[in-house]
């Protein structure tokens, strides 16, 4: 496992979440997860592509309920509860990193979804890490997704670790029990590799446009 020197942003795909109660290579991965990080956490900033909203949201101070928002999975999995608390300084240090940028923003009385409890259970299932769970603004300009990003990297610079849970591609009317993914899904997910690590910002903000990677 590659070990970074600083405390990085994390984009994850959280899959099904009966991954939890299953074995599979992504499971062992997320439960090696920490091995490639430079220190424990000191706290948790998490994104779920299940929680958005026209305003950002927080959840509020104290403990953090597990939300089972998923059907059809064996009644095992409805029974994981991941103990999460957002600690009142957690709290204060992302408002604190959101006003100085001008975010308008919200706190709710809202529990992790299953994008967001499902990573966590596995990665740090002992639950010893402060978490705090973000909304994900609805933006018309791709452009305002990363400046928003940027409102997080002093806080990533104090040992917080942002955590984006998700999928690179969803398309459920075309999934099926054939393990190869669908050509376009490659494509897609190369061209997303390559353009994150180019910090091509101007090619990140137009997601739509049509690729063609060689």
């Amino acid at each position: 496992v590659e070990v970074l020197t600083m405390m990085p942003s994390l984009f994850i795909s959280h899959g099904a979440p009966d991954r939890v109660i299953s074995q599979s290579p992504a499971k062992q991965f997320l439960h090696r997860l920490q091995e490639s990080l430079p220190t424990k956490p000191k706290a948790i900033i998490i994104f779920s592509a299940h929680w958005f909203n026209e305003t950002v949201m927080l959840t509020s101070t104290g403990p953090v309920d597990t939300i089972h928002d998923m059907w059809g999975f064996p009644e095992k999995l409805y029974k994981v509860r991941y103990p999460a608390n957002t600690p009142e300084w957690l709290h204060e240090s992302v408002s604190h990193a959101l006003n100085d940028q001008g975010v308008v923003f919200q706190s709710v009385n809202r529990g992790l979804d299953h994008g967001a409890w499902s990573v966590l259970a596995l990665a740090y299932p002992d639950a010893d890490i402060p978490v705090i769970g973000i909304s994900i603004p609805i933006y018309q300009d791709f452009q305002k997704y990363i400046e928003f990003g940027q409102v997080f990297r002093r806080l990533r610079e104090e040992d917080y670790l942002v955590i984006g849970s998700g999928s690179a591609t969803h398309n459920l009317r075309e999934l099926s029990h054939n393990p190869a993914p669908p050509q376009w899904a490659k494509e897609y997910a190369l061209w997303l590799q390559k353009t994150v690590l180019a910090n091509d910002y101007a090619a990140l903000s137009n997601p739509y446009q049509v690729h063609h990677l060689t």
